[in-house]
């Protein structure tokens, strides 16, 4: 009997909390884009796209939480060309998105998978998926983990076919810096690097869950957010919508709470950044 109320009891705070969250996940305008159970609203595209099984062990949904590289083992196809690593690929929403906020939760894994090196920390997000090939024509929101220099840069830009005003101390610089801060545009670099603000960063957090936020309007900007800091901001992007994906490239990571907010109108980039 005083089980059978506890069980009760658990039962009625269990469905309290979900509607509470629920709620205030309504009141902020984000929904859920990911069900937590399957995936349903999304698609799975691997550099050798004709093996069914073989993407369910690349990316796997449980509990909440899509795993990547779940059923592969560490060091797969290591050796193998870059063209013929058959577990790179990317999980796609099947819709495209145009003025909005995405966020997502990720964790890195203990294995590397398609890399000779002992440990690779390299996934990443695209926005504007435009091409839905391995690798996208899109946008990357990088997540990049660099354990030997203790360097984060989880937030750099990858331009995948797109063209963008970015911003820096100078030409010869390829660390973000902001406008407010006395950051130039840097418009028509096809190369080198856009990597994000450095923050600092503890590794044992660093390997732990993280907060990653992409605001995106359309052609005009996008904002890379990690942690609730920014740490990189493009302007006067080549495409204006697109899908979304998540990467499997070198290392096992979780991702979780992938939630957006849409918007029907642009918002200025003065809402979100100092200028």
């Amino acid at each position: 009997m005083f089980m059978k109320r506890d069980r009760a009891l658990f039962n009625f705070w269990m469905a309290s909390f979900l509607m509470i969250t629920s709620l205030s996940h309504a009141a902020d305008g984000f929904s859920a884009i990911f069900n937590g159970e399957n995936f349903e609203g999304w698609h799975i595209r691997l550099r050798k796209d004709d093996e069914p099984e073989l993407k369910k062990k690349v990316f796997a949904a449980e509990d909440g939480i899509i795993h990547v590289f779940k059923g592969v083992p560490a060091g797969f196809d290591a050796n193998a060309k870059p063209d013929d690593r058959r577990t790179c690929g990317v999980l796609f929403t099947d819709r495209s998105y145009t003025n909005y906020i995405f966020r997502f939760q990720y964790k890195w894994g203990n294995k590397s998978v398609n890399c000779p090196q002992e440990l690779n920390l390299n996934s990443g997000c695209f926005y504007h998926v435009t091409h839905e090939t391995v690798w996208p024509k899109s946008i990357e929101f990088q997540l990049k983990y660099d354990h030997k220099g203790n360097r984060d840069n989880t937030g750099a830009v990858l331009r995948g076919g797109n063209t963008f005003t970015w911003y820096a101390a100078d030409d010869q610089s390829n660390t973000f810096l902001s406008p407010a801060e006395g950051g130039r545009a840097i418009t028509n670099r096809l190369k080198g690097g856009w990597l994000p603000r450095p923050i600092e960063t503890i590794p044992e957090a660093a390997l732990d869950w993280n907060q990653c936020e992409i605001i995106v309007m359309a052609d005009r900007f996008a904002i890379h957010k990690l942690n609730g800091e920014i740490v990189n901001l493009i302007t006067d992007i080549s495409s204006s919508a697109g899908g979304i994906g998540l990467q499997a490239e070198y290392a096992e990571i979780f991702f979780r709470d992938l939630e957006i907010k849409e918007f029907e109108e642009p918002m200025p980039l003065e809402h979100f950044v100092e200028l």
